[in-house]
């Protein structure tokens, strides 16, 4: 569980503070904030300006989110350099034709960031992307069954995206089936109910929300969430699909789907032991960014 704390003693039930995800700095705390037995601890406290993060024991949950243009959404993948693993983030397009004035997010934002030799199809110019998540903005939206799945998160819970990528480079063969970024769960909150001034944070309120349709936004925990500054690789080509590698699906201790397989469904893959997966993603040391290219 990640909280924003000041202190000085033990907290309660003896615990002490974890080591910050990932390595990353984390965000301060205002000073003069009110302390509460919940939130700071029991014992005495004095403000200090930093947070920190702990694991929630035998708690966490964590669910995989497939993310980011590909054969089946878009009709192409995000280039990936199969040597340093440094992507481009490319979204799905986006299919609602309900955008709200001014907040279009068009593709032709990507074309900086496409390495030397590659450059847009041609069926994504002038595009209106689907942008989500947004690292940006640290959020992530979603609705139908994916979303009430979601909902069933708490605070300092994980979502974990990948993508399927393509290597930019003529001897590599196949996809990389790589994670791109993980959110710490700060907050949940409806779509309907995100108020004007944030509409445009996430895709799910830059178009006009049908309040029947119980879209959720999702809102990580900034400095301990982002976008991978490379990918992590972890799939590989066997039993005629890419699926997650036998060795890595043991090191985070299982997936709640048969033999690691990839795909986009209504039903997010649950990791079966998340403490476990978060120990090995913090183990890989790379950087979140708060950032989509």
């Amino acid at each position: 569980m990640c909280r924003r704390t000041g202190y000085k003693g033990p907290l309660k039930n003896g615990s002490r503070p974890a080591i910050p995800i990932g390595g990353n700095p984390l965000p301060p705390v205002s000073k003069g904030a009110t302390p509460t037995a919940e939130n700071w601890g029991e014992g005495q406290w004095q403000t200090v300006e930093f947070a920190v993060c702990e694991v929630k024991s035998n708690s966490m949950q964590a669910l995989l989110v497939r993310v980011g243009i590909d054969a089946t959404a878009g009709g192409w993948n995000g280039p990936v350099d199969p040597g340093t693993m440094k992507f481009t983030y490319v979204p799905i397009p986006e299919y609602s034709p309900k955008i709200r004035p001014n907040l279009h997010r068009r593709y032709e934002e990507i074309k900086p960031f496409l390495p030397a030799g590659s450059s847009l199809p041609p069926q994504l110019h002038g595009k209106t992307m689907h942008l989500d998540p947004d690292f940006s903005t640290l959020t992530y939206g979603d609705g139908g069954q994916r979303a009430i799945q979601i909902q069933r998160l708490t605070r300092g819970d994980l979502l974990v995206f990948y993508a399927g990528l393509g290597p930019q480079d003529a001897s590599s063969d196949g996809l990389v089936y790589g994670l791109v970024g993980l959110y710490v769960i700060d907050e949940i909150v409806p779509a309907k109910d995100v108020p004007a001034s944030r509409w445009g944070e996430n895709a799910h309120t830059r178009r006009i929300v049908n309040p029947e349709d119980g879209d959720i936004v999702v809102r990580a925990l900034k400095g301990a969430s982002g976008r991978l500054e490379s990918c992590i690789p972890v799939g590989e080509y066997r039993n005629r699909a890419y699926r997650v590698r036998e060795d890595i699906l043991a090191d985070w201790g299982g997936l709640g789907v048969r033999d690691g397989y990839f795909q986009r469904s209504a039903r997010l893959p649950r990791f079966l032991n998340a403490e476990r997966f978060y120990s090995w993603f913090q183990k890989m040391k790379i950087p979140l960014i708060q950032k989509n290219n």
